[in-house]
């Protein structure tokens, strides 16, 4: 009964005692900023993407339609991502093993704006790797002014603002990739 009794407490006391040992910095400054401007992106483009979508503003939203539709029939028919306009599953015509990230997240909410903010949320978490990759390479103020930078890109403004697209789940993992190309696996590991 002992053993059980003292297991939490020294798991705790051994993990707080390595945490202290590893070199994980605290924040500082700059990834401070990094922060605020990706919840400032986010949260801009999200409102700006779903108010053009509720006032007929997007010229064109095909693809939006194909994948609320494509998400529509998967959580609540079971159909494995199908939709009218391609006349079949979208991974007919596009491979996107990412939109199974999005299905516990459309089921929570299942209506177009959820994917609208949710592309403005990855393209947005594109800043990290960004930021990461300018730190390790330049410095910590170098890294954030890319970071920063990245967030004002308008190529990446008009990705977000016209429609859906697979492509925002590509700048985080392929900037992730990188990252850990530039820093090493044993830094990719404690992320610092």
């Amino acid at each position: 009964m002992k053993i059980y009794s003292k297991f939490p407490f020294r798991f705790v006391s051994s993990l707080s005692s390595r945490l202290k040992d590893s070199s994980i910095r605290s924040p500082d400054i700059y990834d401070g900023c990094i922060f605020v401007g990706i919840l400032l992106y986010a949260a801009i483009f999200s409102y700006i993407s779903v108010f053009r979508f509720k006032y007929n503003l997007l010229v064109l939203n095909l693809d939006l339609a194909i994948s609320n539709q494509a998400f529509w029939t998967t959580v609540k028919y079971g159909d494995f991502f199908y939709n009218s306009l391609e006349g079949g599953s979208h991974f007919i015509i596009h491979f996107s093993p990412g939109l199974y990230l999005l299905i516990p997240i459309y089921s929570l909410f299942p209506i177009p704006e959820t994917l609208l903010i949710a592309q403005s949320i990855l393209l947005a978490l594109g800043a990290v790797p960004v930021y990461l990759c300018g730190r390790e390479i330049l410095n910590r103020r170098v890294g954030c002014l890319i970071g920063l930078l990245y967030l004002l890109y308008p190529s990446l403004h008009g990705v977000n603002l016209w429609d859906f697209h697979e492509v925002a789940f590509v700048t985080f993992l392929l900037g992730m990739a990188v990252f850990g190309f530039v820093a090493e696996k044993k830094k990719i590991l404690r992320l610092c």
